[in-house]
């Protein structure tokens, strides 16, 4: 199956062109009729051949300067008048208008792709580590990849399962398995043995309709083979995002685009209100701003900064509250949320606090990475320091110095993890005024220096796993 891109903004030309090309064993045709479209559906569908219509005011220049970016194979027919003007290319063949029939048309298309087919390399065997060392037999110049993971709490990629999805989209692809095994699945589609009817869209639906619903799926779309072993390098480290959409199909390229990292400040003004509803015993306001937390803020951008930052803050909330922080090792983001949702932190929180705790917190929460003190906070409150650190411990059982340690300690983890803040940069950034202090403080609590916590639980590792 070749991908021809037919351009035009001749629409009455479009269809005396489209008839001549209909043969769905051997095509499918994109028709683009407006020529700033050109470029993109290109590149969206990894075509194999141009049609592009030269005779009205189309800039034809400029979308072939654009199409030499692409690194596959491709050729390019222009359909010209006789005093048109045409670049000389080996891949560029031109038709006039007049003469343009069936026959030629065919005729360009067997010499076209019989040089393809003469450019392929012969067989070859590719190993892949993928969860080991797997090999597998290319023959076809360009694949899809595809790869599952399942959320069930039982083996679903077997040798049965595989066999039926298999059989089921056998009427518009081929399956080449790469691993197949407990709750991953990873496989290459030749994409010269799909049909017209192919898209992602299908193929997800029959995949959950084989698997289960209760899935992700991640592709990449129209791979070289020259490429294949790198391409499978992203596609295991980009598997770990499939946390984020379970139920749901994404591309790399929906990753590339979404995967912004949120600026603290924003993701920190976002979690206040949580923390003011808990504060004020307001259960129906903390479980829709944890809700918009995880299903707007968090699956918008697809990042694992923002999830671990969201994490840092409710874990902040779970020891003030409960005197107890949460191991977050799930398997998907909604079986997160759902745990989160049922702790005792969003079940009947009782009474709101006194107005006095309330603003102490408050203003620890939004102060601890300055040289906010007890005393600081007991003379802005008017209050007696330590009449205010009893009550405050009577409620959660830390004092106002082991909350503003515990914040300071937590968010210099998530610099050093998740950022190349230099130490020193983040021991003041996390309210230590002394570097000495802050590596002493930091080594005495977590048992490592503050680069050997770097090295260890750097960011990298998400996609490592």
């Amino acid at each position: 199956m070749y991908h021809v891109l037919l351009i035009s903004e001749d629409r009455l030309f479009l269809k005396k062109i489209y008839p001549l090309l209909e043969d769905e064993s051997r095509f499918c045709i994109h028709v683009v009729p407006f020529s700033m479209d050109a470029a993109a559906s290109f590149k969206k569908f990894h075509v194999d051949a141009v049609i592009m219509d030269t005779t009205l005011f189309i800039p034809y220049e400029s979308i072939l300067n654009e199409l030499k970016d692409c690194q596959w194979n491709y050729s390019i027919i222009l359909i010209s008048s006789q005093n048109k003007s045409i670049p000389k290319e080996k891949n560029i063949y031109v038709v006039e208008k007049n003469n343009i029939s069936k026959e030629i048309f065919m005729d360009f298309f067997d010499r076209i792709f019989g040089e393809k087919k003469q450019n392929w390399q012969a067989d070859e065997t590719i190993f892949i580590n993928w969860n080991g060392t797997n090999s597998i037999l290319l023959n076809y110049e360009t694949y899809h990849l595809v790869y599952m993971r399942s959320f069930e709490n039982k083996e679903v990629f077997n040798q049965k399962s595989v066999q039926l999805f298999a059989e089921t989209i056998s009427s518009y692809a081929k399956i080449n398995i790469v691993f197949a095994k407990d709750k991953e699945f990873f496989i290459l589609l030749p994409r010269q043995n799909l049909k017209s009817e192919f898209n992602f869209a299908h193929l997800t639906q029959d995949a959950f309709s084989v698997f289960g619903s209760k899935a992700a799926l991640l592709y990449d779309s129209s791979i070289n083979r020259k490429k294949i072993l790198s391409e499978c390098s992203l596609m295991k480290k980009m598997s770990a995002y499939s946390y984020f959409f379970n139920g749901k199909s994404f591309s790399i390229q929906d990753l590339n685009t979404k995967n912004i990292v949120i600026e603290e400040k924003i993701l920190h003004a976002q979690c206040q209100p949580l923390l003011q509803a808990l504060l004020y015993a307001d259960t129906e306001s903390a479980v829709h701003i944890v809700r918009e937390l995880y299903f707007k803020t968090i699956r918008q951008y697809l990042n694992f900064e923002t999830l671990e930052y969201i994490r840092l803050q409710l874990n902040f909330f779970y020891k003030l509250f409960t005197k107890e922080i949460i191991d977050f090792n799930f398997s998907c983001l909604e079986e997160e949320i759902e745990f989160i949702l049922n702790t005792s932190l969003f079940k009947n929180r009782g009474k709101a606090l006194s107005v006095n705790l309330i603003k102490s917190v408050i203003n620890i929460y939004n102060s601890f990475q300055t040289n906010i003190s007890l005393e600081g906070i007991a003379h802005l409150l008017e209050r007696n320091k330590i009449y205010l650190n009893r009550i405050y411990k009577e409620n959660f059982d830390l004092t106002i110095l082991d909350t503003l340690q515990y914040l300071r300690l937590e968010h210099a983890k998530f610099y050093l993890a998740h950022t190349k803040l230099k130490v020193a940069q983040i021991a003041d950034a996390t309210g230590f005024s002394d570097i000495g202090y802050f590596s002493k403080f930091f080594h005495h609590e977590t048992g490592l220096t503050a680069l050997d916590y770097r090295n260890h639980f750097s960011k990298q590792s998400y996609r490592d796993n």
